[in-house]
């Protein structure tokens, strides 16, 4: 059977096409004859990233970024979007002014719960990819977008902890990975906004300084060091004149410090009888604390009372010793009988016979007693 030309053209340009199909195919990334896999993700800025571009898990490839879509955003959703980030800002002035551990605690759960709803609000593109039909991931997995030196852009799978696969149509939470510059802008920012502070800082403290240092201040400071200068010399030589009286005494130094020792050796050696004297004191005082003092000091009490008890009965003219000392009547009477008396005794003195005549005749002189000495 003979093959018309024509048919043959057309045979080749079918093949043509297949071959330019599959070589497009080939050039994207995209395998013909495996079955392909399509996800979602959703990101708040997408940082460069456009299809084509690798979608890679561990490092490998598993496939490629197909479209980026802007995501429709409604007026309830702006709405909503703008009241969220306002209520955030408030929890954050709280928090920054509370000073409540447990106030501060819920005051975090609230901002966790209100950035997850704004997160949710604030999504504005969607980006499709699709993944080999052999790869799999747990479905909570997320859509990271990273930045390499050059600013070449992947789609990294970041791998969940759920037990359940990811499945076909599945949107994933997107994130997104700060490019080395962004980075070092976010991390020099700061540093540089500090540095600033601190030059505006120093400037204000040297100019400060410059106002306080002026000509008057500085004349006054010279003033000053020349008025210590002679303090200075003053101490110069009181130290010198120290030193050289302490280098003339070194040898009673010497002497001072014997005695010292010795008066130390001394001591010493009366330690026990210094120590005997302190025991013998304790062993007094122990006695004097044995003795019934509280009783003593009660009886001298009572005595002394009872002395003041008859002293004041002899001011008061009671009794005998009080009418002794209170009335002068007997001290007449015996003055009175004092003088008869001196006057009875001269009179004896004068006339002896006057008073023993009467009395009888002289007696003679006593018989001697004999003593019986016949035995």
């Amino acid at each position: 059977m003979k093959i018309s030309n024509e048919t043959r053209v057309g045979i080749l340009a079918a093949f043509a096409i297949v071959i330019v199909i599959l070589g497009i195919n080939f050039l994207k990334g995209r395998s013909v004859f495996s079955r392909d896999i399509y996800f979602y993700a959703k990101f708040h800025d997408v940082g460069g990233l456009a299809a084509s571009n690798p979608v890679i898990l561990y490092g490998v490839k598993i496939g490629q970024v197909d479209r980026l879509t802007f995501l429709k955003a409604s007026p309830g959703d702006t709405t909503t979007r703008y009241n969220l980030e306002i209520e955030l800002k408030s929890l954050n002035q709280k928090l920054s002014l509370s000073s409540n551990a447990g106030q501060k605690d819920s005051i975090q759960k609230q901002i966790v719960l209100y950035s997850k709803n704004l997160d949710h609000y604030t999504q504005r593109v969607e980006v499709k990819f699709h993944v080999y039909g052999d790869v799999e991931f747990p479905a909570n997995s997320s859509a990271k977008i990273n930045s390499d030196l050059l600013g070449s852009k992947t789609l990294e799978i970041v791998p969940g902890n759920a037990i359940v696969v990811a499945k076909a149509n599945d949107t994933l939470a997107g994130l997104i990975e700060p490019s080395l510059p962004e980075a070092l802008s976010k991390t020099v920012s700061p540093i540089k906004d500090k540095v600033e502070t601190l030059v505006s800082s120093i400037d204000t403290v040297v100019n400060s300084l410059n106002d306080v240092f002026n000509d008057k201040t500085k004349n006054d400071l010279k003033g000053s060091f020349a008025a210590i200068k002679p303090t200075v010399q003053n101490i110069e030589e009181a130290t010198a004149k120290l030193n050289a009286f302490v280098g003339d005494e070194t040898g009673r130094m010497h002497d001072i410090i014997a005695n010292i020792d010795k008066i130390t050796h001394d001591f010493t050696q009366y330690h026990t009888a210094l120590s005997r004297g302190i025991d013998n004191f304790a062993s007094i005082s122990d006695t004097m604390r044995a003795m019934n003092l509280k009783r003593t000091i009660t009886e001298t009490t009572a005595a002394i009372s009872s002395v003041n008890d008859l002293l004041q009965k002899i001011k008061d003219g009671n009794g005998t010793l009080g009418k002794l000392v209170s009335d002068d009547k007997l001290y007449y009477n015996l003055v009175s009988a004092t003088k008869n008396m001196d006057k009875l005794v001269s009179d004896i003195k004068a006339n002896p016979h006057k008073y023993f005549a009467p009395l009888g005749k002289r007696p003679g002189k006593p018989e001697v007693y004999k003593m019986d000495t016949a035995k």
